[in-house]
């Protein structure tokens, strides 16, 4: 069986700055060194996905651990969160790809 034309896994640590200033980039922004370690802090890397071309992110998203309040008490929840494409990689399936390999590992570890 051949490799897919675009990697989906998760990201590494090494991986984690260029993956979040692509996301950052699919909003036309950027990310200081702060707000990278800020937003390194904050992140669950086995809860964040990535889409690479050969070794570089084009895609990504991340799940974030969240608990909502509601009548009787409290209950884990996830937040999916830093959702992007490159430019140059849409229209090619890889956030449809994303969005259900999250949302499909949420429903089967029950989180």
């Amino acid at each position: 069986m051949a490799n897919p034309p675009y990697p989906l896994r998760s990201v590494t640590d090494d991986e984690f700055v260029p993956w979040a200033r692509m996301i950052a980039g699919t909003y036309g922004t950027d990310r200081s060194e702060e707000e990278l370690a800020d937003q390194r802090a904050a992140t669950e890397l086995e809860r964040t996905l990535a889409v690479f071309d050969e070794d570089r992110p084009v895609a990504g998203a991340s799940v974030c651990s969240r608990v909502l309040t509601v009548p009787g008490g409290v209950m884990p929840v996830a937040g999916v969160a830093f959702v992007g494409v490159a430019p140059t990689h849409r229209r090619r399936a890889l956030l449809t790809s994303m969005m259900r390999r999250q949302l499909t590992e949420l429903y089967e570890n029950g989180r």
